[in-house]
């Protein structure tokens, strides 16, 4: 049977709804969560939860964790001598193109993708806009899921 449809896809196939489409995983990915007055009194066990809940097979390697984490930390850096309630424009700049340099490592590697639906940075990211209060919680639950890794997986690598 010839597939005379010009986008490619079978007329019979739902779009997007397929287990192998890439797009489910993105939308997992890039699922909006606030980081309210709850997330930020619960990070640190949100973090461990889901850093003990990573499959054996599909755990992140201690390597591509502190890559990620190290871009992060560049924006870190340019931030931390300002006084305002507010990111720069570079800054939320650069929390984009962090974003992207994620989902491209998402990509690259099932354990990364894993662990970027698990740990919802990607969703998280996404509330921070230019809020300073939301972009250090956000550090700091980055910062325990790397201590908490690094505890649970002191092999891996």
């Amino acid at each position: 049977m010839t597939n005379n449809n010009r986008n490619g896809y079978n007329n019979n196939s739902q779009r997007g709804r397929d287990n192998n489409d890439p797009r489910g995983d993105l939308e997992k990915i890039e699922q909006k969560l606030p980081i309210d007055d709850k997330f930020k009194s619960e990070y640190v066990n949100t973090a461990h939860d889901v850093i003990c809940g990573l499959s054996k097979g599909k755990v992140i390697t201690r390597t591509k964790i502190r890559s990620i984490y190290n871009m992060l930390c560049d924006i870190i850096a340019s931030e931390s001598n300002s006084e305002k309630s507010t990111l720069s424009s570079e800054s939320i700049t650069a929390l984009m193109m962090f974003k992207v340099h994620v989902i491209y490592e998402c990509g690259r590697d099932d354990a990364v993708k894993a662990f970027v639906i698990n740990s919802h940075i990607i969703g998280y990211l996404l509330d921070i806009g230019t809020s300073r209060a939301k972009f250090e919680a956000y550090c700091k639950y980055f910062e325990s899921l790397i201590a908490y890794h690094r505890f649970l997986y002191v092999d891996k690598d």
